[in-house]
């Protein structure tokens, strides 16, 4: 069966360097023996796990001790495995527009990552609203971080981050706004979960993403709705290199899920989101 991984970050150097000093602590919150691997490498790792595609995510922070994951490196690596790899864009706040156009209409990149947390801003602020404009404009689906991090887990102050950031109910307003505009949120936000599935139950253009959890710790009522009220608005992913998805695709196999719910999944919905 093919398996479209949504949620995958680069096993590099500028991976590492984008998290500084938490990147270690980033490790122990997923209990991770991540390496650093090379382009060919991480290809053949994926592939090896059984992904067909890749959604390349970048990492970009207004936070001190932390750097970023830039966009000309997400393009480096699809270069190497076009196949394999898509390429989503971040941008840095007192830039956003600029950034973009560079990442979409130069690099080729086919979405955008906004993780609110590392930006240290909410997701309905005005501010982003030519983010969310420009995203309708170009037909660009945006993942956006929900719920918890890792990053800054375990730290004092927890690494500068405020998990109200986090919150599914920021990403009603601007799906409301901006009908035009796919949201997929990542981690179904936990532990505000059920904000999550009320949102993409209730909104056609919002998703969430399964990833960052062994599918055993998922909570039941999740579940369910995958199975059922929001089989057509999830989507896989893994949250690589944190968690292998081979891991993930086992241990979702084992939970009865029906057939047509592991196709939508998989791969049928990813699909219909990034329109290939």
């Amino acid at each position: 069966m093919e398996i479209i991984d949504f949620h995958v970050h680069p096993p590099t150097k500028e991976f590492v360097n984008a998290l500084g000093q938490y990147y270690q602590t980033t490790l122990r919150y997923f209990r991770s023996d991540s390496k650093l691997l090379s382009t060919k490498e991480f290809a053949e790792d994926l592939r090896n796990q059984g992904v067909s595609k890749a959604v390349l995510l970048p990492l970009t922070s207004s936070l001190p001790g932390y750097s970023s994951i830039p966009n000309d490196h997400i393009k480096s690596l699809i270069e190497v495995d076009p196949d394999l790899f898509i390429g989503f864009a971040a941008f840095n706040l007192d830039r956003p527009l600029e950034d973009l156009k560079y990442a979409i209409e130069v690099l080729g990149l086919k979405g955008i990552k906004i993780h609110p947390q590392l930006l240290g801003v909410k997701p309905d602020e005005d501010s982003l609203n030519k983010v969310y404009e420009y995203a309708g404009k170009k037909e660009l689906p945006i993942v956006i971080h929900t719920g918890t991090t890792g990053i800054g887990a375990g730290n004092r102050g927890g690494g500068k981050i405020v998990l109200d950031l986090g919150r599914p109910i920021y990403v009603d307003k601007i799906a409301a706004k901006f009908d035009n505009v796919d949201f997929i949120m990542a981690h179904f936000g936990w532990p505000w979960y059920e904000e999550a599935l009320a949102i993409a139950y209730h909104k056609e253009n919002v998703f969430i993403d399964i990833s960052g959890w062994s599918p055993r710790y998922i909570p039941q009522v999740v579940l369910r709705y995958i199975d059922s009220l929001i089989q057509n608005k999830t989507l896989f992913g893994s949250d690589y290199p944190m968690l292998n998805p081979k891991r993930i695709i086992e241990e979702l196999k084992q939970i009865k899920l029906k057939d047509e719910t592991f196709k939508k999944v998989f791969f049928e919905n990813a699909r219909r989101v990034l329109k290939i």
